[in-house]
């Protein structure tokens, strides 16, 4: 029964069908209507893409004529520029007709370039010249400096050798000692005459001494006038520098050397007038200078005016100029040692010059010169030697000491230095010190002081103090060699 169903079923919609039922509905024609729908959508779509592709194709060729016309635009646009610039060329040729070549623009532009170009290319070559000059000079002030150095080093052996009883050992490092410092002067000369006024004046200053040392005295007042030139040269060109000169330390000291060389008897440049111009205007000078220095300065300078007056025989005028170095002096603070000392030189040269044969003379160069053996109780692991000798035509003495330690090492170097009675019985000695320096040989390390002595009846011992500059004070004894 339940297989015939459906039939039942389909017959009663056909009939309900048949009967005009209008709730009903035919599948087979609402399946047709839809499809006929979707035809008409279809070609609805079909007909709007085809607008739209039309559309895209006007567009298109919209922006591509647009782009045509830019690029004639442009294309027109250069054309004129090249029309106007044949134009201009062909104007200036027309006006250029007639002229001389060296007045024609295009001429004068070229050359204006060239000229330009090559100024550009010289400043370029002139900077590494400079550049190379500079590192050169460099290398050679360094050079000299260490020249003058080993130099110095030789003048220390000589006077070291001095000390020793002449022997045939003593002649040969006597020779080789005076080869090598030969070596070293023309070395020392060769870079300063290349180097000119790009040397330092202390450099040409210390040149000139030591070949003066040697005779050679117009090539020292050419070394002396260099640092007095390369002194100038500074001045005209740093206006601090200038306004300062009396401060500055070599000056003085270039005008001294030149002045007394000036004054020297027997030398082919001998001209006592010009030497004297150079002792009063570098006074001029120091007179600017208002401070311990600039009084100690201008003492040194009136002193050593005098003893060379007194050297040439103008004992009135030496008398004179040791009163203004006193003067000078007594400016200076009165807690100064350096005051007391200076004032007691001046006394000692009016006593020389009065009287240079008086005893007080003679009874420094019987009693003090010679050799002695130096000790310090406190320190009994150092000991030295020193040497006194008489500076000529002056009441001072001159000495070097050398202190060692157990090993023999050099502890100490005593140097440019003088000594003078301050009594019949008492001693003092001004020194420079030069101690070895570890972390650098060529330079060796400064220091100044004084030693402070009572010399025995029998003239066999120096005993007192010995006093180092920032240095506690330090018990010394000196005892005459046999």
């Amino acid at each position: 029964m339940s297989d015939q169903t459906p039939d039942f079923n389909r017959k009663k919609d056909d009939t309900l069908a048949s009967q005009g039922n209008p709730f009903f509905k035919d599948p087979k024609k609402e399946i047709s209507s839809l499809i006929n729908e979707i035809s008409v959508f279809k070609n609805e779509l079909s007909d709007q893409r085809k607008e739209a592709y039309s559309l895209k194709e006007q567009q298109k060729s919209y922006f591509q004529t647009q782009g045509d016309l830019t690029y004639r635009i442009r294309t027109i646009e250069k054309d004129l520029k090249l029309i106007r610039d044949q134009i201009d060329i062909v104007q200036i040729q027309v006006s250029e007709r007639g002229r001389k070549w060296y007045l024609k623009p295009s001429i004068l532009v070229s050359i204006l370039a060239l000229i330009i170009s090559a100024y550009i290319g010289l400043i370029s070559l002139e900077d590494q010249r400079k550049g190379r000059n500079e590192q050169l000079i460099k290398a050679k002030k360094d050079e000299l400096r260490v020249t003058l150095s080993r130099l110095l080093e030789q003048r220390e052996k000589n006077l070291q050798l001095s000390s020793i009883i002449f022997s045939a050992l003593k002649s040969q490092q006597d020779v080789l000692i005076n080869t090598n410092r030969q070596i070293l002067i023309e070395d020392a000369k060769s870079l300063l005459d290349d180097l000119g006024l790009n040397a330092s004046a202390n450099s040409a200053n210390y040149l000139g001494y030591e070949i003066q040392l040697d005779g050679d005295y117009l090539g020292a007042e050419n070394y002396f006038l260099l640092a007095k030139a390369i002194t100038e040269k500074k001045m005209e060109k740093d206006s601090t520098f200038r306004n300062n000169i009396h401060l500055n330390q070599s000056y003085p000291v270039t005008f001294r050397s030149l002045a007394n060389l000036y004054m020297l008897k027997g030398t082919p440049i001998r001209d006592t007038e010009k030497g004297r111009t150079l002792w009063k205007e570098i006074n001029i000078i120091l007179k600017k200078r208002e401070d311990e220095n600039g009084f100690l300065s201008l003492g040194v300078n009136y002193t050593s005016w005098a003893l060379a007056e007194n050297y040439n025989g103008n004992k009135e005028l030496a008398l004179s100029l040791l009163d203004s170095s006193r003067i000078a002096y007594e400016c200076m603070d009165k807690t100064n040692p350096v005051r007391e000392q200076q004032l007691i030189i001046v006394d000692q040269n009016k006593r020389y010059i009065q009287n240079p044969k008086n005893e007080f003379t003679i009874n420094m160069a019987s009693r003090i010169l010679g050799e002695w053996v130096v000790g310090y109780p406190d320190k009994p692991n150092l000991y030295g030697r020193a040497r006194f000798s008489q500076t000529p035509n002056s009441p001072f003495l001159s000495f070097y000491i050398d202190i060692k330690n157990t090993n023999s090492n050099l502890i100490v170097r005593r140097l440019q230095g003088q000594g003078y009675l301050t009594s019949r019985e008492t001693i003092r000695l001004d020194w420079n010190s030069q101690t070895p320096n570890p972390q650098n040989a060529i330079y060796p390390i400064p220091s100044q002081g004084s030693s402070n002595l009572n010399l025995s009846k029998e003239a066999k011992f120096l005993r007192g103090e010995e006093i180092i500059v920032g240095q506690t004070p330090r018990k010394v004894v000196f005892k005459k060699s046999d």
